[in-house]
């Protein structure tokens, strides 16, 4: 007979094979909105194949180009995910990275280029962007015009009717009556 498993979100183990109660995700716990730490990747992409660059260009270019917020344009992303989606993308030979002397500006450097790999994998993850800029769109557009219409039902629905004012004027009704006879 199979024992039943508990729901994932049920329980948590810890090491010790105990187990607790899990944390539920509050609306506190969503992230902000924006776009996603996964837009890193084909920014890092599309930027090593545009120029060859060391990290910290990287980081750079991203802060004014890539995935920040208006608000935040500037700001570099977050180096630790940046410089671990590099070591990512090498070892999935998707780009490459050489080590540049810098004669009086510092410590070698590593520079990372687009390998052959990389720019089909560039290719993919531009058609899926693409794809869900669309879906985007579509689901912007019909937002809105469903905003457009809730915001008139409500509006409309808010206006007094003239013959519910009247009614609600006891001068106005007494006056009325006395017209009828």
């Amino acid at each position: 007979m199979a024992m039943r498993q508990p729901h994932p979100d049920a329980t948590a183990h810890s090491e010790t094979g105990g187990s607790r109660p899990a944390r539920r995700r509050n609306s506190a716990d969503r992230p902000e909105p924006g776009l996603p730490k996964s837009l890193l990747t084909p920014w890092i992409l599309l930027l090593s194949l545009e120029q060859p660059a060391h990290g910290y260009e990287l980081l750079r270019r991203l802060g004014t180009v890539g995935p920040a917020r208006p608000e935040e344009r500037g700001r570099y992303p977050d180096s630790g995910a940046v410089y671990r989606i590099l070591r990512n993308l090498e070892k999935d030979g998707l780009v490459r990275s050489t080590w540049e002397d810098a004669p009086g500006r510092g410590p070698e450097r590593r520079i990372y280029e687009l390998t052959p790999s990389g720019r089909k994998e560039l290719g993919r993850s531009a058609e899926a962007l693409t794809q869900t800029a669309e879906l985007l769109g579509a689901f912007a557009g019909r937002y809105e015009r469903g905003s457009r219409r809730r915001s008139r039902r409500l509006s409309a629905s808010t206006r007094p009717a003239a013959s519910s004012t009247r009614a609600r004027n006891p001068d106005e009704a007494r006056a009325r009556r006395s017209r009828r006879g």
